[in-house]
């Protein structure tokens, strides 16, 4: 039988075989008892494993019921099928799926009910959040399962020769890193606390919860201390693999690194995922193929990758995310810096991990210094966690290396940038090497030029280093590396940033000066002061800027922050508050001020409703069905995904484009190649060795430069006149020719 005539086909060409996949699985339904859930599930994973759908639009339009419409020819795609797999085995195949599906629904029930409710909150969320996780789940297995078989069957092999991860590997790797973790001592006196910690976790590895929570102030090894605790977990446990997951490239990078030297393993044991990273860099040891299957799939024993990509993994509408979540279960996912999860994305994480940990066999590792209470907000909680460490204040001062000095009172209206500049070169030549960190890109540059200027004459100055989003990432490592070296050889430098340094990037000044900021920035800032304890004590000091020089009008959160902070440090100076910036008390008010009231925003707003609601009932989307279609039931699972996915953003996007930037001398060759007329192939293997030369610019800047930039693949890809790349700050507003007559 000739194919087009028993198959409708897509404008493209290709066999709409998912919706009549849909089809065949209602019908069969039909003599299935209860199954009705069921089959509503797995349609929607069969129609969406090429593309996903919405259940239910929020127009009230129901995908199933439309394409369902345009199907033609389904009694020959049904007989053409059958020749494959009887009615019969597809019928019992669809009994067992009901039965499981059941069981799996009736213990997410459970579980929700269980939970505590009071004044109509359902802390946890409802069944309908995790019943869609399900279907995310299930799709994904699917997705990946597709893609597999083809991948197999292009390499000639069977799917069951790819081999799961046995015990042996995890022995492996803990006997060379135990082997090798004593060789990280310093010699600080801070090491006696660290390896209490470390201990601490080898210990809690035993335990049976599900969600753990390791609170250590900064500096104490909470990397390496997690990492023992998911390996001998997952030995343990027999757990298939283990994440790490970091909110910066910077720390990604530093962090996979030195798990990577303390496991000497290769680039097939622990795959690091994020944007920065070109196979290249992952070695030798990893074909280019081999690296691309493991980024799409994460079948591995480590991955390290960014909060980006897991939260996409999670809720993104595209297939290549999807197809990553089978990968988070049974697995140890260690989140690092977990306060750096955006508050619009709190809701949906939270009740995300505690899918994966309740309903997919995974251990959720929550790590920072700084950490906010997700269980303990009013609605859509995560799980309370079990801490590691019982006696949280004792480190808290163990590891009191630092004092934190409120100068925020200096000049009510805050300091300009070249008073603060003057601030900080002052306490340079008083202290010794310093670091200052400031909210915005334009504040760090006006400083970084004062600074500069102000040293000019002077005949013994310190390098002066700058460090912003403004530069490409290529560029941001080159400029921490310089920093480190630096600081080892113990040169005099001052390092002006914006927050991308402050949270878990490995570097050590004498003095810090941070602008102000909510108290959590405040002591991940902290955190890069007298680290190993270099001296006794070491300083931190809050200024105020001006409205004008550090402008947080279009960052909310931010001036949010900075107001609560600014009040808690009142009330520490009129003596309302007995403890300091560094206590654990001071952390739960600023969090409980923070996360006040705060229910929709945390929900992530979408258009007149919130993200977790179209992923969970999706009610105005249901509302508007009934009213079209009031002789038909209600859809059971009614989830918008697709709506939801594609607008999911971690990183707010504010129409911001990506520009590629003439950096160094590799940058301008890759450019020079892009220019010319590449061959589909070829621009494949360009675009990801460009992604380290690539800087976020706002539409505002765009619009202000237009003669900065010009466009090249027919105007997709937007590259920056070397004029506007400054060698010290990244992305100037000016061209050099104008920077150089305005210093004459």
């Amino acid at each position: 039988m000739r194919q087009k005539q028993i198959y409708n086909k897509s404008k493209t060409g290709k066999i709409t075989h998912s919706t009549a996949g849909a089809i065949i699985a209602m019908e069969l339904a039909e003599s299935v008892n209860d199954s009705r859930f069921a089959v509503e599930l797995v349609s929607h994973v069969v129609m969406s494993h090429h593309g996903l759908n919405d259940c239910v639009d929020l127009e009230g339009n129901a995908t199933f019921l439309r394409r369902k419409q345009k199907q033609v020819g389904i009694d020959d795609i049904k007989q053409e099928v059958y020749k494959y797999v009887s009615q019969e085995k597809l019928q019992c195949l669809l009994e067992q799926c009901t039965q499981e599906i059941s069981t799996i629904a009736k213990k997410i029930d459970s579980f929700c009910k269980t939970q505590p409710i009071s004044s109509k909150k359902q802390h946890v969320g409802t069944k309908w959040f995790y019943l869609g996780m399900l279907a995310r789940l299930l799709l994904s297995l699917l997705i990946n399962a597709d893609r597999t078989a083809s991948a197999c069957f292009r390499k000639n092999i069977r799917p069951c020769e790819l081999d799961e991860h046995d015990a042996d590997t995890w022995q492996q790797l803990i006997s060379v890193f135990e082997n090798n973790l004593i060789r990280e001592k310093t010699g600080s006196p801070l090491d006696k606390f660290r390896t209490e910690i470390s201990d601490l976790c080898l210990e809690t590895s035993k335990s049976e919860h599900k969600i753990i929570r390791l609170v250590v102030p900064t500096g104490a090894g909470k990397t390496l201390s997690a990492l023992r605790f998911a390996l001998h977990k997952a030995l343990l446990f027999k757990k298939q693999r283990i994440f790490y997951v970091a909110p910066f490239n910077s720390i990604l990078e530093q962090n996979a690194e030195k798990m990577r030297n303390i496991l000497k393993c290769d680039g097939k044991t622990l795959l690091e995922h994020h944007c920065n990273l070109i196979h290249d860099n992952n070695g030798e040891d990893l074909s280019k193929e081999d690296y691309k299957e493991l980024t799409e799939n994460w079948r591995t024993h480590i991955v390290a990758t960014s909060a980006v990509q897991f939260l996409d993994t999670l809720f993104s509408h595209k297939s290549g995310a999807i197809r990553r979540m089978q990968a988070l279960s049974d697995a140890i996912i260690i989140i690092d810096e977990v306060q750096a999860i955006p508050t619009k994305c709190t809701a949906q994480f939270n009740l995300a991990m505690n899918f994966l940990s309740q309903f997919c066999g995974s251990i959720i590792v929550l790590c920072s210094a700084t950490q906010p209470p997700f269980d303990e907000i009013a609605e859509n909680q995560m799980l309370e966690p079990k801490n590691i460490l019982h006696d949280q204040q004792r480190y808290i001062d163990a590891f009191r290396r630092i004092q934190i000095i409120d100068n925020t009172d200096i000049e009510p209206t805050g300091l300009h940038a070249r008073d603060a500049a003057k601030y900080a070169v002052e306490k340079f030549y008083e202290e010794g090497n310093l670091l200052f960190i400031v909210n915005t890109k334009s504040a760090a540059k006006k400083i970084y030029w004062e600074i500069t200027e102000l040293l000019s004459n002077n005949t013994n100055k310190p390098t002066v280093i700058h460090l912003s989003t403004a530069m490409c990432p290529a560029h941001r490592t080159h400029n921490i590396n310089a920093l480190r070296k630096l600081l080892a050889k113990e040169k005099s430098v001052i390092c002006v940033s914006t927050q991308l340094i402050e949270a878990g990037v490995d570097i050590s000044f004498r003095t810090v000066v941070r602008s102000l900021a909510g108290i959590q920035n405040i002591i991940q800032a902290a955190g890069r002061c007298n680290r190993n304890m270099e001296a006794k004590c070491g300083n931190v000091y809050i200024i105020k800027m001006s409205s004008e020089d550090e402008n947080t009008s279009m960052l909310p959160e931010i001036q949010e922050s900075q107001e609560i902070t600014q009040g808690i440090l009142q009330e520490i100076r009129s003596g309302i508050l007995s403890c300091d910036l560094l206590s654990d008390t001071t952390m739960n008010l600023f969090y409980k001020r923070l996360f006040y009231d705060k229910q929709n925003i945390m929900c992530y707003p979408l258009f007149d409703c919130n993200m977790v609601e179209i992923l969970s009932g999706n009610a105005n989307g249901i509302k508007k069905f009934s009213e079209m279609n009031p002789n038909l039931p209600n859809p059971l699972l009614a989830q918008a995904f697709y709506t939801a996915g594609s607008n999911f953003h971690v990183i707010d996007e504010n129409g911001d484009k990506d520009v590629l930037v003439p950096y160094n001398n590799e940058s301008k060759v890759l450019i020079i190649e892009l220019s010319s007329a590449l061959k589909h192939e070829e621009l494949q293997i360009l675009m990801p060795k460009l992604q380290k030369y690539s800087v976020s610019v706002s539409k505002n800047m765009l619009r202000s430069l237009p003669d900065a930039t010009y466009t090249v693949i027919d105007g997709q890809i937007l590259i920056l006149n070397s004029e506007y790349y400054d060698e010290n700050i990244g992305i100037s507003e000016a061209p050099k020719r104008m920077q150089a007559n305005i210093c004459d």
